[in-house]
């Protein structure tokens, strides 16, 4: 039962998938496996001496990396049609019943996709919004644009406070 959402090939296909899955999976905590740290291993037997771990590459930090990720998410970002929600269950009506996507899925993943940071900074006005083609059928207006930013600096104002709160609790 192969079920898959489409946005016109718009979106790369590691985005698509990540939206998929954040669509379908439970809310549930993810368990990673441990790392480890090999460079503590005893050196083979059959060598004299103990080998030196290689020193790795600076890896970029956590803030950097999100940075990166985030640029990544904003070039993908595309401006959806208005309506496409009904247009995407009519899609999924003309499928068989078992390959169908519920309501329910399709209202998850536009509202994950909709709501993310990444797809409020698409939204210019004048910018194309695209439909499950991925053919530009209209504009973003500047009553949507003015939306978005909205949204985004109150998500913004909430986050630095919530920041600064954490900042300044006592540590235990």
């Amino acid at each position: 039962m192969n079920k898959t959402l489409s946005l016109g090939g718009k979106l790369s296909a590691e985005t698509q998938s990540k939206l998929k899955e954040l669509a379908t999976k439970p809310k549930e905590a993810t368990i990673e496996a441990p790392k480890t740290n090999n460079a503590n291993v005893k050196a083979d037997s059959k060598s004299a001496t103990a080998q030196k771990p290689t020193p790795k590459a600076k890896e970029p930090s956590k803030k950097q990396q999100a940075i990166e990720l985030h640029k990544k998410q904003i070039e993908q970002a595309k401006s959806l049609a208005v309506g496409i929600n009904k247009v995407m269950l009519e899609e999924e009506n003309k499928k068989p019943e078992k390959e169908r996507l519920s309501k329910a899925v399709i209202s998850k993943f536009l509202n994950k996709y909709t709501r993310s940071v990444a797809y409020k900074e698409s939204l210019q006005s004048g910018s194309a919004r695209i439909n499950l083609q991925g053919e530009e059928v209209d504009k973003v207006t500047p009553e949507h644009a003015e939306f978005a930013k909205k949204s985004l600096e109150e998500w913004r104002s909430r986050r630095t406070k919530q920041n600064n709160n954490n900042r300044h609790k006592p540590q235990k």
